[in-house]
């Protein structure tokens, strides 16, 4: 399918978002029939849009396919034992048909709280090339609101979002610090430690806060890799939970091994 779909925007100038997601095998053949209704045929039961003007050469309006998910397993069947679909060129002289299917701005939000990871990023692209900031507040949404796998992917889009400023992502990760499911935690754990400065280490001191000690052990593990994180090591040797105080130790003493060492191999070459 996907590459029945990359010979039809060669022939016909249009650009494709999304085609890898199409597995199902299929064969056409191309004779005479409007683009928009031979879209139709090619992909029943698949989710997608078609966004600008078929019928315009001009760059900044060329029509762009973007598929948002793939056929159910209902319409594989059916699609494999379909009859090639015919696709015939224009007449010469003849008009491209009218512009076809627009999506709106708010059904591609909806589509962004989406727990399909693939429909979600693909309906943050389109967006983001709309309304870049509407497809930040849309994350936003998505990770205050969003099904537990909706709100991670949202998080993990946003931390990787170039519109998107640090303090809007900051405040991102302080709400997924509070949020129920441990692996949003653990995201924002690891994305303070990845972005360091103050900001994230406050964040990492809130995180070492929780009364949760599993909670408080990923902060001890992941802050160990920075230097900005011995302050929160030696605080974390007098924690109640024996678990963290004994990671926090050996992870003390495993940093000042590694300095002790890289000093010895420095004299060495120094002299």
């Amino acid at each position: 399918m996907a590459a029945v779909l990359r010979e039809v925007a060669c022939r016909t100038d249009m650009e494709v978002q999304g085609a890898e997601t199409l597995q199902e095998e299929v064969h056409a053949e191309f004779s005479g029939l409007p683009l928009d209704e031979a879209l139709r045929n090619l992909l029943p039961g698949v989710d997608y849009a078609v966004l600008g003007d078929l019928s315009s050469a001009q760059p900044v309006r060329r029509a762009r396919l973007v598929i948002f998910g793939g056929h159910k397993k209902t319409d594989q069947a059916q699609v494999r034992n379909t009859a090639p679909v015919l696709i015939r060129p224009p007449e010469a002289g003849a008009a491209l048909p009218s512009p076809v299917v627009h999506v709106d701005e708010d059904e591609l939000i909806k589509r962004i709280m989406s727990p399909d990871p693939a429909a979600q990023e693909t309906a943050l692209n389109t967006l983001a090339g709309i309304d870049a900031g509407r497809a930040v507040e849309a994350l936003e949404a998505a990770i205050k609101n969003g099904e537990p796998a909706a709100r991670l992917e949202a998080l993990q889009l946003l931390d990787r979002f170039p519109q998107a400023n640090t303090d809007i992502v900051f405040s991102a990760l302080r709400t997924a610090l509070g949020d129920s499911d441990m692996n949003m935690k653990l995201y924002a754990i690891q994305a303070s430690v990845r972005r360091g400065g103050s900001e994230a280490m406050n964040l990492l001191d809130q995180a070492f806060s929780s009364p949760d000690a599993n909670v408080r052990l990923m902060v001890v593990e992941r802050v160990a890799e920075t230097k900005e994180g011995e302050p929160l090591l030696r605080h974390a040797l007098s924690d109640p939970d024996e678990a963290v105080a004994v990671s926090a130790s050996a992870l003390l003493n495993q940093a000042s091994s590694s300095i002790d060492q890289s000093s010895i191999t420095t004299d060495r070459q120094s002299h």
